[in-house]
């Protein structure tokens, strides 16, 4: 969305009356409401996006597990299963995320977070709270982190089979590099 509120969908303020019309348009998708309200901001058309790919992913994955029993081969399947849970935990992720990216739901959140962040500030907030499941859009970003762990096990996995071969430790090194970093987008979202 540009300075003037113009969005692939056409002219769009920001505010979440723009989004919201009758419900029986929200349903019909061949009625403009119906694409207003499902992707009528940048946030939720990129959200659909990364579900849609985070679906694609799990169905290739699942077609990789298939081949990798029809080999058997323990390494094959081994990583194709690992690769399927990340695929499924990203998955859940996205679907989460598109669920808090509409309008409604956004201002929702923002009315939690403050609710939240006065609690954090009276130290109302077990550790817990504060870190990992204060607020949805918390609990939304932990799961495309914690959705690299197999990745991680694959890695080891690999360090065991064969502790020469520079494989599972790139994979390791790399994985645990770009946990870091979606760590630092996980953790800005903490209340402090």
């Amino acid at each position: 969305m540009d300075e003037e509120g113009v969005t692939l969908l056409g002219n769009q303020s920001n505010s979440a009356d723009s989004f919201v019309p009758g419900k029986k348009d929200r349903l019909n998708p061949c009625t403009g409401g119906f694409w207003r309200y499902h992707c009528g901001s940048d946030a939720l058309l990129a959200s659909w996006c990364f579900l849609i790919g985070s679906a694609l992913w799990v169905w290739m994955e699942s077609d990789n597990v298939e081949t990798g029993e029809q080999q058997h081969s323990f390494a094959v399947s081994f990583d194709f299963g690992l690769t399927l849970t990340s695929a499924v935990i990203f998955t859940i992720g996205s679907a989460y995320f598109v669920y808090l990216t509409y309008p409604e739901k956004m201002q929702e959140q923002m009315a939690q977070m403050q609710v939240m962040a006065e609690k954090a500030e009276r130290g109302e907030l077990s550790f817990m709270q504060r870190y990992f499941t204060g607020t949805d859009m918390l609990i939304a970003t932990w799961s495309f982190n914690i959705a690299f762990l197999p990745f991680i096990v694959y890695g080891f996995y690999l360090i065991g089979v064969d502790p020469t071969s520079a494989a599972g430790y790139v994979e390791v090194l790399v994985i645990g590099l770009v946990m870091c970093l979606t760590g630092i987008w996980v953790f800005s979202g903490t209340l402090r």
